[in-house]
């Protein structure tokens, strides 16, 4: 699209961005009115949305702005696993139906990711669209599953990255992530090997011996199973869409 050459070109061309979404449009302007401060004192040529766009062509900028975007969504997101599914559907190019169109609003639409139109789910904005891809990318979505003890669905995510892409942690920030699920996986792998032994639950030591938890270790980078191959990880309720689930 050529560079808007009018104020009503730009506020038009904004509104496509930002899906007209208050807090995403005071992100994009606020972050062009940082990066013309920080190229120098004002007085030259006012900004354009043109200007905007060439900027988040790079992928720094745009991380940047991503982030500001998903400030809500990235801690509230976790906390309701049912909203996950819906959230891999958009991810994937689907617009999901929702049980409950005109009910209370889930994580999803609360944090601005989405929007209910005709009882159906899809993005804000195709910002928000970028934004929400780039962040929840396999390992991440992986990260969801692993950090609530579900090892066959995480693993699915993990066994879709580059091996050196399941490193953790990542960076100092990640560390403390890292831990809760190591502690997690641990806690796991002991009640299962009790109930086991307890038992005599043959299911247990089927699950253990095929991977699932072992295999954990594979999939986070912490270590590997004692094959050191990864298993078959089964589909997670996550798969589904669930009635009554809110997104």
């Amino acid at each position: 699209m050529k560079n808007p050459s009018t104020p009503e070109e730009s506020e038009r061309r904004l509104w496509e961005i930002t899906g007209g979404n208050p807090d995403v449009t005071r992100s994009i302007l606020g972050m062009g009115t940082d990066m013309r401060f920080r190229e120098g004192p004002p007085g030259g040529e006012p900004w354009t949305i043109g200007w905007i766009e060439e900027k988040l062509a790079n992928r720094n900028v745009a991380s940047r702005l991503y982030r500001r975007i998903l400030q809500h969504a990235v801690p509230l997101i976790p906390l309701h696993p049912d909203s996950w599914a819906y959230l891999k559907k958009l991810i994937n190019g689907e617009v999901p139906l929702v049980p409950e169109p005109i009910g209370t609003p889930g994580p999803l639409t609360l944090s601005g990711v989405a929007v209910r139109d005709n009882g159906r789910l899809s993005f804000s904005s195709d910002l928000m669209a970028k934004a929400v891809r780039e962040h929840y990318c396999e390992i991440r979505l992986g990260v969801l599953y692993a950090a609530v003890g579900n090892w066959p669905e995480a693993i699915e995510h993990y066994k879709r990255t580059e091996p050196d892409q399941r490193l953790r942690p990542v960076t100092a920030l990640d560390r403390h992530p890292t831990e809760r699920i190591l502690h997690i996986l641990g806690h796991d792998m002991h009640a299962a090997a009790v109930e086991g032994i307890e038992l005599g639950g043959l299911p247990v030591r089927s699950r253990l011996s095929g991977g699932y938890l072992l295999e954990a270790h594979w999939a986070l980078g912490t270590g590997r199973g004692r094959s050191g191959e990864p298993g078959s990880g089964g589909s997670g309720e996550g798969d589904s869409d669930g009635g009554g689930r809110k997104a």
